[in-house]
């Protein structure tokens, strides 16, 4: 598994730690994870609607796992960078 490791090179792993910060982005900027919509606060119906569908569809949750799928992935391409150096 070390000799794995071995064979992936720098620039390699730099670019893998710069596609998971995107992805990071992307979900939040694109998919609006954690802001409501300009009509869901003007329309007390949106907004309820709004808030019903990120209960059901367990968008936090969901999020939250993400979110610590993508920390590891990065810990641990930050450690084989380490190793590297």
């Amino acid at each position: 598994e070390s000799s794995n490791i071995g064979k992936l090179n720098k620039q390699v792993l730099l670019q893998l730690v710069a596609e998971n910060n995107i992805v990071m982005s992307d979900i939040i900027s694109k998919l609006g994870v954690h802001e409501r919509f300009d009509v869901a606060w003007r329309e007390a119906k949106y907004g309820e609607l709004w808030d019903y569908l990120r209960t059901e569809l367990e968008i936090e949750s969901r999020f939250e796992t993400l979110d610590m799928k993508l920390d590891l992935v990065q810990g641990n391409l930050k450690y084989i960078l380490q190793l590297h150096q």
